[in-house]
């Protein structure tokens, strides 16, 4: 292969990271975040806390929850398939509340094989594309959307995934008319259902829209325009965004963990960097090639 090959034919470098048999910072996270959200629904129960901070704490874990099951979703637990399907539906409920775990997962990993090309085939178009004053009421309630998305679809699947997302709903409406019935419908809101809606805006945002608007690459077809890398402040959104400001690495390698997207992208940085890749401020200003070199201060090569 020549170097005046089409882009989408060159040959992306390799993550240079190891696997791990088992992704423990991520296990730490659901752990630390299940328990947190359990302590805090108690609290709330009991009357022992503010409302205002059990929704902030709960949509923190909430939040915190997606990474899990994201990263279930593609098998980024590590190796071992026991940990990405348990924890995959642990962290479910907390984050998707009308879609199972095997539907999340068939629907996300459609939105990688899909991405950018149109609504009909890639889930996740509705959420990165439309109306501006629309997006953040269609982040709100993107489970339905999932749902909806899912159901005209569903004779197609498998018949075990069929019936866990059909039975999920099912069960999610009738606990939640139980807790009404015995007197926790209040206690339910600020806990659970309220935190939900507000995580899912923030997902949808930094998973969907940030990364994908305005970007016509495919999956197929350039996939190093298909998403962005936000450049800049890493000390800070790495943390807060849980690596997804490198989200362009995550969709050319979707099997590494959360926790390793920079620093696959800076052992590799200059071979991505020959491929055009699609990089942005955290205010949207695209970042060239030569900007990003001057940046880090990388010597161009020729």
């Amino acid at each position: 292969m020549t170097d005046d090959a089409p882009l989408t034919l060159r040959k992306l470098p390799k993550p240079d990271v190891p696997r791990p048999a088992v992704a423990w910072p991520t296990v730490g996270l659901a752990v630390v975040s299940i328990g947190v959200w359990v302590a805090v629904a108690t609290l709330v129960v009991s009357g022992a806390v503010p409302t205002a901070l059990a929704i902030v704490i709960n949509t923190a874990c909430s939040f915190a929850l997606f990474t899990v099951l994201h990263d279930s979703a593609h098998r980024g637990l590590g190796r071992l398939r026991v940990a990405n399907e348990v924890l995959g539906r642990l962290a479910a409920p907390f984050v998707t509340l009308y879609a199972s775990f095997p539907m999340f997962r068939h629907i996300h990993l459609t939105h990688h094989r899909f991405v950018n090309e149109g609504p009909d085939v890639d889930p996740d178009d509705w959420m990165a594309h439309g109306p501006v004053w629309q997006l953040p009421l269609r982040w709100m309630i993107v489970d339905l959307h999932y749902l909806r998305w899912y159901l005209p679809r569903a004779s197609r699947r498998p018949r075990a995934e069929r019936l866990e997302s059909l039975l999920v709903p099912g069960l999610t409406f009738g606990v939640i008319a139980a807790l009404t019935a015995a007197g926790f419908g209040g206690a339910f809101l600020v806990a659970f259902l309220i935190p939900q809606r507000l995580a899912l805006i923030v997902l949808a945002w930094w998973f969907d829209y940030l990364p994908h608007h305005n970007l016509e690459g495919t999956n197929r077809h350039n996939r190093t325009r298909s998403t962005r890398n936000i450049i800049g402040l890493e000390w800070l959104l790495t943390p807060l965004m849980f690596g997804q400001n490198y989200h362009l690495v995550h969709h050319l390698h979707p099997i590494i963990p959360f926790y390793r997207y920079v620093s696959a992208w800076r052992q590799n940085e200059e071979a991505y960097l020959t491929h055009d890749p699609a990089l942005s401020t955290i205010s949207g200003r695209p970042v060239s090639p030569e900007e990003y070199r001057a940046i880090r201060g990388l010597a161009e090569t020729t």
